[in-house]
């Protein structure tokens, strides 16, 4: 039983591409990189690198930086291969919280936040480049930062 588990998981696998998945850096998320310096500030203070699957959830930004690096992780690290549907509820619950919820970006960016969700669900393809991430990250952080406003 155990070895018919193995070679059905390394069938799995086997339909997955990791050519890019192999130069993920997990220490280094390169999601983090192009954010501007006070962005990165915000960033590291609500989502340490240190033993981010630890982190406590204060509020809905935290949260939301949390998702995101979850699905880049999973796409760059795992191909996502532990895609479930708690996934889908947090591109939906994200969803809402940027797009629904406020008024705070114009329909245009709004536009943009809803196509990179999109993309991400398609779980099939694991989306390994930076840049939606970086997008997503950069919304929630002007979130977070016209919250106290």
């Amino acid at each position: 039983m155990k070895n018919l588990l193995i070679i059905m998981t390394l069938i799995c696998l086997s339909n997955f591409s990791f050519a890019q998945a192999s130069d993920f850096n997990f220490e280094k998320t390169a999601c983090v990189e192009p954010l501007s310096a006070e962005y990165q500030l915000i960033y590291d203070s609500l989502l340490p690198k240190e033993n981010w699957k630890k982190v406590k959830f204060t509020n809905d930004c935290v949260e939301m930086l949390y998702y995101i690096r979850n699905f880049e992780d999973e796409a760059k690290r795992n191909a996502n291969i532990n895609w479930d549907r708690g996934y889908v509820r947090s591109i939906k619950w994200i969803r809402w919280n940027l797009c629904k919820q406020t008024d705070l970006f114009a329909e245009e960016i709004k536009d943009e936040i809803e196509s990179d969700l999109k993309r991400l669900r398609r779980f099939r393809k694991p989306y390994t480049e930076n840049d939606i991430y970086v997008r997503l990250n950069r919304r929630v952080i002007e979130y977070y930062l016209n919250s106290f406003e």
